[in-house]
């Protein structure tokens, strides 16, 4: 029987969100800083996971849950905020319902 090895997270070769937008076209149409937000948590997912094995599995979210959300950076304001109801965010033309917290 073989024995499983870890490979340090060092090693790995992780590809960064230009990469997946070479694989994948229609990340282009995404915007970049919430591409990179992704590939951060996704990371932090990993090291946690290989640090305690209490952690467990990462739970991805679901496409059935009616609850979503995003996450991105306010770089040089190209995010705006219209009348704490709506969002303009960068790549789309049109305003998107929020809810407000924090």
């Amino acid at each position: 029987m073989k024995k499983l090895r870890m490979i340090p997270l060092k090693k790995m070769s992780i590809p960064t969100p230009v990469k997946y937008k070479q694989d994948f076209p229609f990340l282009k149409e995404v915007d970049s800083l919430a591409l990179a937000n992704a590939q951060l948590n996704l990371d932090k997912v990993y090291k946690n996971f290989f640090r305690d094995k209490s952690v467990g599995f990462s739970h991805f979210k679901s496409k059935k849950n009616p609850v979503q959300s995003y996450t991105t950076n306010n770089h040089n304001g190209t995010i705006a905020l219209v009348e704490n109801q709506f969002v303009k965010l960068p790549k789309l033309k049109s305003l998107v319902k929020i809810t407000l917290h924090r």
